[in-house]
């Protein structure tokens, strides 16, 4: 099937586009297989081409040791998926063939740089009405990584989060939009650090309070927000149909809308890694399937 791969860990030029590559296969009954329309980048792609965390993903790969180093080659990158679901597992009850759906799968499988892609059931949700395939693509793993880290982690939920205030630094990157979003759905008040070009889109995407992190007040001006005790805890992603599942019905509510920079097309794959390296973004680079038939 038509991918886009990497045969060592490296730079942009590792990436390499294929009709070969070998069609995924149920081989689970919980799993469903996912005709790709649209899918989008993170810098978890960026950070896997280079290499980063490739020995412990190959643990979770294969924890016995079985396989000979490299195995994961070739590799297919991309988390983000929003498509057609084509067959079940013989355990699925929730999905059927046709249903669309959206879904981020976590580091350790095949991506969705790809025609076909499959995933575990409790991975998937259906996707937000509202939403075209490639608008829908640009939310799965920022909302769940968002989530992990305020849900998860920090403790807000819809019903303790009004009035709270809340500091997001860098929020006109994936997660800043999605933040700002859903913590203000939930009636939080909310202040964001971003250059002053992004004070307008953050604005509209409800912040209470933009600072500009260029300026030389900079520490002064967070210190007038007095913030009382300071703790710290990693958050990560971890992939959730279920909490997709919650974030489809803010979306389809109106509360919560992707924030799309750029869309290319499956054949720029590599341009688009290349605009996420730049850096200074304003919400999400989205890889849309259907502009062209590689």
């Amino acid at each position: 099937m038509p991918a886009w791969v990497i045969d060592r860990y490296g730079n942009n030029s590792t990436l390499r586009f294929t009709k070969e590559s070998m069609f995924p296969i149920i081989h689970y009954p919980n799993e469903v297989m996912i005709k790709v329309h649209a899918s989008s980048l993170n810098p978890i792609d960026i950070s896997m081409r280079n290499g980063y965390g490739a020995a412990a993903l190959q643990v979770k790969r294969d924890p016995l040791h079985i396989k000979a180093a490299g195995s994961e080659f070739p590799l297919i990158l991309g988390r983000d998926v929003s498509g057609v679901v084509m067959e079940t597992g013989l355990d699925v009850s929730y999905f059927k063939p046709g249903d669309e759906v959206w879904a981020a799968l976590p580091p350790w499988k095949q991506g969705t740089l790809a025609e076909f892609v499959v995933a575990s059931a409790n991975e998937v949700a259906h996707k937000p009405k509202v939403l075209s395939h490639s608008q829908a693509a640009a939310l799965p793993y920022v909302a769940l990584t968002t989530w992990s880290a305020l849900v998860n982690n920090g403790g807000l939920r819809k019903d303790n989060c009004k009035g709270k205030r809340v500091l997001i630094l860098g929020g006109s990157g994936g997660i800043g939009t999605f933040a700002i979003q859903l913590l203000k759905s939930w009636g939080a008040h909310v202040t964001t650090t971003c250059s002053e070009s992004a004070f307008s889109l953050l604005k509209d995407l409800g912040a209470d309070h933009t600072i500009n992190y260029k300026t030389p007040g900079l520490q002064k001006e967070l210190k007038e927000l007095k913030i009382k005790g300071v703790h710290y805890r990693w958050a990560i992603f971890t992939p959730s149909g279920p909490t997709l599942d919650e974030i489809t019905e803010l979306v389809d509510k109106g509360k919560i809308r992707p924030v799309v920079e750029q869309i290319f097309s499956f054949s720029e794959v590599p341009k688009a890694f290349l605009k996420l390296e730049g850096g200074h973004a304003r919400g999400k680079t989205v890889i849309d399937r259907s502009k062209d038939c590689l």
